[in-house]
Parts: C-alpha cells; structure tokens; sequence
C-alpha cells in the first residue's frame, strides 16, 4: 500500500506479473473532472517508478476506460495509479475496477 501525504489517501500496487494486458474503468461520482495517471515499477515501492505516458481524463459524474497490453505499450510487473482532481471535489466518490487479460504462459 502506498500511501499520498497530498491527499491523504491510500492506494495499493498491483501485481500484474502474470499477465500481458489489463483494462482499468473508473468511476468518477465526483462533482470535479479528475485525471488518472498510471505508473509503473520493476518493483513494490515507488523508487524509480515511471509514469506511463497515457493519461486518462473523466469528466464529473462520468466514466473512463483505459486498456494496456505488453505487445503495445509500456509493460511493468507492478502498477499503481494517482488520481489528481480539477479542484477539491465538494461530494461523491472515485472508484475503479480493473480486469486482468491474456495469462503469460
């Protein structure tokens, strides 16, 4: 779990070593367009992470989805992301869900 002193919120690492492609679809219940920023790391900890260069923006009370997959974009065995909102939301909620595809064999 990494934890944002910015925001005071905390987010965990994923372990997505066994698997070529992922989709990530977040829920912005917020009253505030937000970004997601994704990064990635050779390891569980944020030292020398690099933030893939997709971003994807929502829009308030919307939904975003975003798909990776190692034959075309940037691969890493663990993933976190950070959540930056236009302003500070006033009411309502963030929330993702994400859904690992294409088993390394």
């Amino acid at each position: 779990t990494v934890h944002d002193p910015s925001t005071n919120s905390q987010f965990k690492y994923i372990d997505v070593s066994n698997w070529l492609g992922w989709t990530i679809r977040v829920i912005n219940n917020s009253n505030q367009q937000i970004v997601m920023t994704l990064f990635g790391n050779f390891e569980e900890n944020t030292i020398n992470s690099q933030s893939f260069a997709t971003t994807l923006t929502i829009a308030a009370n919307s939904v975003g989805i975003i798909s990776y997959h190692a034959s075309r974009d940037p691969w890493t065995p663990f993933i976190y992301a950070s959540v930056q909102a236009s302003a500070t939301p006033t009411s309502g909620q963030i929330s993702a869900d994400m859904i690992l595809f294409d088993k390394q064999r």
